[in-house]
């Protein structure tokens, strides 16, 4: 376990995940659609600074991605992203990148910023990837050690050309 205590819960993550069954294949990916999924994730802090006048700081989020009406585009992927965080005079802001990486090994990686994200590339089957989506945070418990659980919603909409 780690200073944030997050360790033994990405252990059980991981478990989770290699117990799904993967009954679509992710190599049947549409070339364009629309869809919802949550993503299940952890967010500890890997720095912060403090300068009186504002704060600021770099989370790693990591997850499992699930598709809301079970199988479909998006779902049993992981996500792993970097989080840069500020926070002046009462408003908040955040911006970051993420990748998602089906079970196949294929990614996608994407950029966002408050609760809108792109999809802006991919590798694999997921090359030539653009698109675009909104994000609905919804905070759970605090974790021993200082992690944070959240439960995220994302619509998305994406051409692969």
């Amino acid at each position: 376990m780690d200073s944030n205590g997050v360790y033994g819960l990405h252990a059980a993550v991981l478990v989770a995940m290699t117990s799904v069954s993967f009954c679509a294949a992710a190599a049947d990916f549409p070339k364009r659609g629309e869809a919802e999924f949550d993503t299940y994730a952890t967010v500890r802090t890997l720095g912060s600074i403090d300068s009186g006048a504002g704060t600021g700081g770099v989370w790693d989020y990591s997850g499992v991605i699930q598709n809301v009406k079970g199988d479909g585009p998006f779902n049993n992927m992981v996500v792993r992203c970097l989080q840069n965080w500020t926070t002046i005079a009462e408003q908040f802001r955040i911006v970051g990148s993420c990748v998602l990486t089906d079970p196949d090994g294929d990614s996608i990686f994407d950029v966002f910023e408050a609760t809108n994200f792109e999809l802006v590339a991919g590798i694999g089957k997921y090359k030539g990837i653009s698109g675009h989506g909104s994000i609905t945070r919804t905070r759970l418990h605090d974790l021993p050690g200082g992690a944070r659980g959240l439960v995220n919603h994302h619509t998305v909409a994406w051409e692969i050309k």
